[in-house]
């Protein structure tokens, strides 16, 4: 049987209106219910998880925690702002990674021409 992935999007058009906040705490609660989840930062202006973690230093970051506290390979998973860009990303990849969890988490300045597929489909919370 396909896993299902849901995929919370906390969205508003305008800044400033609890959209991480909401999403981190979201995150936060369905992984306390033991669901695998992956909260995905997008704002590199103002990255509050990377900042509300203590993870905003260069060298306190997320790719630098887990190199440190797991022996497994997360490199294949991460991309750069370039890499989504350019639309590199492995869609082989991408579906190991969505076979691993169950949620995905992320606040959005939404775009509907961005993510046309997911607003019929996933749940998106206004702020």
């Amino acid at each position: 049987m396909d896993r299902q992935v849901r995929i919370i999007t906390f969205y508003a058009t305008n800044e400033n209106v609890g959209k991480s906040t909401l999403s981190i705490a979201m995150a936060n609660e369905l992984a306390h219910l033991g669901k695998k989840v992956l909260y995905v930062e997008a704002d590199q202006v103002r990255p509050s998880f990377a900042v509300g973690t203590g993870l905003s230093h260069d060298s306190k970051n997320i790719l630098e925690l887990v190199r440190k506290e797991n022996d497994y390979n997360l490199l294949q998973y991460i991309c750069t702002k370039q890499d989504l860009l350019e639309k590199k990303v492995n869609p082989r990849l991408m579906q190991k990674l969505h076979d691993k969890m169950d949620f995905l988490v992320f606040p959005s300045g939404y775009n509907l021409a961005q993510f046309p597929e997911i607003q019929n489909k996933e749940l998106f919370v206004t702020t």
